[in-house]
């Protein structure tokens, strides 16, 4: 049996949509200078939705996510360092945090003017609870 995943109480709870943007602005470039998806993840990930030649690896990744799935985050410079895993508990801690800390760029979330580093921001805090780099 699936175990089910109580995630915490936010004040401003973002859409799917919004999320899965977020994740492809971060992974696709605002983040790329700091993060790695290992071996790991990928398997976690095509143990959700297999590979295939249509589907984006970042769609593929939010679904697994949805599913209820802790993707390993690896540093970019040293692959046998996991930073933290993304999930959707972790995303939901992650966006409470950036409303406190970096309430500016929570703004350009909600105000559809986010970017890149809006992205990387957002990543930095659902995997690692804080802006650590940039």
């Amino acid at each position: 049996m699936a175990k089910k995943t109580t995630l915490p109480n936010v004040i401003v709870k973002l859409t799917d949509e919004t999320r899965s943007n977020l994740l492809c602005s971060a992974i696709e470039g605002g983040s790329n200078y700091w993060y790695l998806l290992g071996e790991d993840a990928d398997k976690i990930i095509e143990s959700v939705t297999p590979r295939d030649k249509e589907t984006p690896y970042v769609t593929r990744m939010w679904e697994a996510i949805k599913a209820g799935k802790e993707i390993p985050i690896r540093d970019a410079e040293d692959e046998n360092t996991i930073l933290g895993k993304i999930s959707l508990v972790s995303i939901c801690e992650g966006e409470q945090l950036m409303l406190d800390k970096q309430p500016r760029h929570f703004a350009d979330i909600l105000g559809e003017n986010d970017d890149a580093t809006t992205g990387d921001v957002w990543f930095q805090y659902a995997v690692m609870k804080d802006l650590v780099y940039g």
